[in-house]
């Protein structure tokens, strides 16, 4: 690789889109959530995770902005 061909790639790599999956989310991550609602979420959670080993929970962010 010559001197040439490095500054384009490091040029290219700044408009590359950015990988959002660093962004760790939690349940506490979430605005308006009350003592009730993670009550019955741990309930419901514990359940859907015992299913299997293939089921997992991941917490995203939707595109809009707002959490899914």
């Amino acid at each position: 690789m010559n001197a040439f061909t490095r500054v384009i790639d490091d040029e290219i790599a700044s408009y590359l889109k950015q990988n959002d999956s660093t962004i760790q989310y939690t349940f506490d991550s979430y605005e308006n959530i009350n003592d009730n609602n993670r009550v019955l979420f741990e309930k419901l959670n514990t359940r859907l995770l015992n299913l299997g080993a293939a089921v997992k929970r991941e917490f995203t962010k939707s595109k809009d902005g707002e959490r899914k």
